[in-house]
Formats: structure tokens, C-alpha cells, sequence
């Protein structure tokens, strides 16, 4: 126990120093900080899921498009493969710390997965595929119920204590804004504009999804509209900001009785990330300005799909703390029969063994961003140099990030993609 213990909490400090390479946009720091961890099996087996969600992340925004679809190809099979087994192994996670278990990724990291496999596509100008990803976005989302009343009813039947309510909560958003907006520029961009008309009226109504869950500032609807027509732009603009929510640990204590019942509990939860950034505007070679919007906030969106399963994390813990409170209670009871000082060594012996092997699960795709701007724009044929600025509330310019985007003389999509992760 003592040793899983200290393993997640130097994985947690790895995670750490993850972040601050990705800030900074040392995205080859970033890959080797990963390499030397699992070569120091910081990253076990265990949590393979985990490593390949940031490696793809970080070869993502390195422009190692076809490499970044490697890893998170291998975490989507990861994570289908890990559910299946979650249902299987029932009782065994009811008993075992959840940092002990295979990382099987969170319902939101399995859907946003998708949204850069598509991105990594449209730079290789596989529109095929990436309309593929694209629209499994949605696909995912729709069964996230279905697949947590699964672990639900596995969890129920495991439960030998019956002292759980094992059920799923309820979320507002049921769709992505930001899948479906990728899927109506690739039908579009492909000659299927019934195709492109449909996804854009399901652009909408995500977007209201978000604006009933947490107040969301709904994008223009004409800038909406005209991504159905696809001779009017050739170029896709996709500038993300901020982080996406991390997990952190409370712990609850409870003691009855002289040298009887301790238990603790350790739970998750995830914290926001405020950005500072509420607009992201694009200059073409110095004259030329075009205004983006926020399409999706991806961090609410990843806290409103977490609530689904959060009931199941927690009811899980409660179950786990009470099994072993149990039986550190029976034995100790059963010693003091024999000798009071021996009972007493027994009794501490089960406290420490819970606070050592009690941790809640912190791990989580830490290289996701918190939200999406994006647009459409048409451009003259040729390289331009474009900035992508960065500004507060208070109008203030936090980042420009230069960069040159070659844009095809046919009726090609162009793809800029930019990143300030504060």
C-alpha cells in the first residue's frame, strides 16, 4: 500500500511539471518530460491511457500530426478496452485504491479525443477522416448515460454492503457545438451541403445546450450560418485558450468508539480554471482583422459530463473506506480478546493502513484546454502571415502568436491553430 501510495503521488508531481512545460509552449520539453517518466515508470502500465492522451496532445501542437493520431488512437482503444474490463472486474474495484486500477480516462477526455484526431486530419487534408472523428464526437456523448447505468447496475449487484446508492447524475449539455461545427465545414467543405445545412442546425441547438447549462455567450447566428456554404471561406481558424478542469483531493475522518471504527474517505473533484482570455482576433499581414468566438467551453462541458459519473466515484469510496473500516475493526477487536496493547497496535496498525492506501484518483488528461474560438475566413491564394492575439476583459493584449498559413488557389480548407494556455 505504501508503495502504490507513493507511486501516484510522484505521478501527481510529474503531472505538474507536465503543465509547465506545456504553458510555456516547450512542447519538446513537454515529450521528453513524458519519455523520461515512463522510463522511470513514474507512468506504469496502468496508466498507459494517461501517457498517450498527453503524448498526443503535445505532438499535436508540435505539428507531429500523423504521430499525435498514434497516441491518441492507441488511448481510444485504451479506454474502450478498460470499460469492458471495469464492468468484468465488479468487485475487485470496490476493494482496491483507484489509483491501483487501470486509468480508464474520463467520459469527456474519450470525447474530446476525437475533436484532435479531427484537427490532426484536416492538416493532412484527409477530410475524410477527419469528418469521421468529427462525428463520433456526438456519437460518444449520446452514450455516456448508457454506459454509466451499466457500471451502476455492476456496482449494485458487487455490493455486498448495500450502504451505497449507486446511481448516475444528471447533466444539461448533450451535445458538443464544437464536433458538430467541425462536421458541417467537412461536409461542406466536401460537397454535401444537406449534409453540412443538418449539422449547422445541430450546432445551434448545442449551443443552446451550453447556454441553458452555464450561461453562455451564444456566437453570432450568421457566423454560425455561413459554414454550410463552403465557397465562401478556405480557411479554418481554431485558437484554444485556458485549461481544462484538474482534480483535487478532500478527505473525510470519522472515529466511534474507544479503539473501534475509523474511516476515512478521499474524493475527487474537479477545480475550474478561470482564463484570462476573452477574445481571440486574427490579423492578416497587418491590415485585414478577423473576429473569432467562443464555439465551445470545453472545460464546463468536461464538469457537466464528470457529473455523470462523480455519484459512481463517490458511492465507490464510501463502500471501499467502509469494507476496510470493517475489518480493521473486527480484528482489532478480535486481538484485544488476547492482549488490550496488542488491540491497540492492531487498531493503529488499520488507521495508518487507511490513511496510506486511501488517495483519491487525481489523474487526468492534463494538456486539454478549457475553450475554443474558431471562424471562418476566405483569403486570397498564396502564404500570408497571420497573428492570432489574445486579449482580456479588460481589452488588454495577453499573447500574439505569429504565424504563416499557405492558402490553396482550388476550393481547399487551410487550418491555423494556435494555443495560450493561461
Amino acid at each position: 500500500m505504501l508503495l502504490s501510495s507513493c507511486a501516484s503521488y510522484s505521478l501527481d508531481k510529474a503531472q505538474m511539471s507536465l503543465r509547465d512545460d506545456f504553458s510555456s509552449k516547450n512542447f519538446e520539453s513537454a515529450a521528453d518530460e513524458l519519455d523520461r517518466s515512463e522510463r522511470k515508470e513514474i507512468y506504469k502500465k496502468k496508466d498507459e491511457v494517461l501517457l498517450n492522451l498527453e503524448r498526443g496532445m503535445v505532438h499535436h501542437f508540435s505539428g507531429n500530426y500523423e504521430l499525435s493520431n498514434k497516441f491518441f488512437a492507441e488511448a481510444e482503444l485504451g479506454i474502450e478496452e478498460n470499460f469492458t474490463r471495469s464492468i468484468i472486474r465488479g468487485v475487485q474495484s470496490m476493494l482496491i485504491s483507484d489509483n491501483s486500477l487501470t486509468y480508464g480516462g474520463e467520459d469527456y477526455e474519450d470525447v474530446y479525443i476525437n475533436v484532435f484526431k479531427s484537427l490532426n486530419f484536416i492538416h493532412q487534408n484527409d477530410f475524410e477522416s477527419a469528418l469521421v472523428e468529427a462525428r463520433r464526437i456526438a456519437f460518444k456523448l449520446e452514450g455516456i448515460e448508457v454506459r454509466n447505468r451499466g457500471l451502476a447496475e455492476m456496482f449494485a449487484r458487487s455490493d455486498s454492503l448495500a450502504e451505497a446508492d449507486w446511481k448516475t447524475g444528471n447533466r444539461i449539455v448533450e451535445n458538443s457545438a464544437l464536433g458538430h461545427y467541425l462536421s458541417a465545414v467537412l461536409f461542406a467543405k466536401t460537397g454535401r451541403p444537406d449534409n453540412a445545412r443538418i449539422e449547422t442546425e445541430r450546432t445551434f441547438r448545442a449551443i443552446n445546450d451550453q447556454q441553458k447549462a452555464f450561461s453562455f455567450t451564444a456566437p453570432p447566428r450568421q457566423e454560425i450560418e455561413k459554414i454550410q456554404y463552403g465557397n465562401e471561406y478556405n480557411l479554418l481558424i481554431t485558437g484554444f485558450s485556458g485549461r481544462s478542469p484538474t482534480k483535487i483531493q478532500s478527505d473525510a475522518r470519522l472515529f466511534a468508539g474507544k479503539y473501534s471504527t475509523y474511516v476515512k474517505i478521499s474524493l475527487p473533484s474537479l477545480k475550474m480554471h478561470n482564463s484570462s482570455v476573452t477574445r481571440v482576433e486574427i490579423v492578416v499581414g497587418d491590415t485585414l482583422t478577423i473576429p473569432t468566438f467562443v464555439i465551445e467551453e470545453m472545460d464546463k462541458v468536461a464538469a457537466d459530463v464528470y457529473k455523470v459519473k462523480e455519484p459512481l466515484i463517490y458511492a465507490r469510496a464510501l463502500t471501499r473506506s467502509l469494507i476496510k473500516a470493517t475489518g480493521s475493526t473486527l480484528a482489532t477487536r478480535e486481538v484485544s480478546k488476547q492482549s488490550e496493547s496488542l488491540g491497540i497496535l492492531t487498531w493503529l496498525a488499520g488507521v495508518i493502513g487507511q490513511e496510506i492506501s486511501e488517495k483519491a484518483d487525481l489523474r487526468s488528461w492534463q494538456t486539454l484546454p478549457g475553450k475554443a474560438h474558431v471562424n471562418v475566413a476566405r483569403l486570397p491564394p498564396g502564404t500570408h502571415n497571420i497573428k492570432l492575439n489574445y486579449y482580456s476583459q479588460q481589452n488588454r493584449l495577453l499573447y500574439s502568436d505569429n504565424q504563416t498559413v499557405e492558402v490553396g488557389s482550388d476550393n481547399s480548407l487551410a487550418l491555423i491553430e494556435s494555443l495560450y494556455w493561461h
